[in-house]
């Protein structure tokens, strides 16, 4: 399966590096939903690495959270209510 990293500019101004396996718009072959992979606090998508490296057939989304990684560090924080906002827009950004 292809992978990719993109860049995904978010409405709330910051751009975050999303690794991104498959066709996130469509569903694998048993017909399982993407996999969002989030990673701990001061870490990155990276950390994932060898579980992605398992999962060759599966469609996956791994961003890097605000601030960490390679993603922009925001001027407003980070709060958990703007954690939370963020993965839905990296999801629908990746498809």
């Amino acid at each position: 399966m292809e992978s990719e990293i993109r860049a995904v500019a978010l409405r709330t101004g910051i751009r975050v590096p999303c690794f991104v396996q498959g066709s996130v718009g469509k569903t694998n072959d048993y017909g399982a939903a993407p996999l969002l992979l989030l990673h701990a606090w001061g870490e990155s998508w990276r950390s994932f690495m060898r579980l992605i490296a398992a999962l060759p057939l599966t469609v996956i989304v791994a961003p890097d959270l605000r601030g960490h990684g390679g993603a922009d560090k925001p001027d407003e924080g980070y709060s958990l209510l703007r954690l939370l906002t963020t993965w839905p827009l990296c999801v629908s950004a990746s498809g």
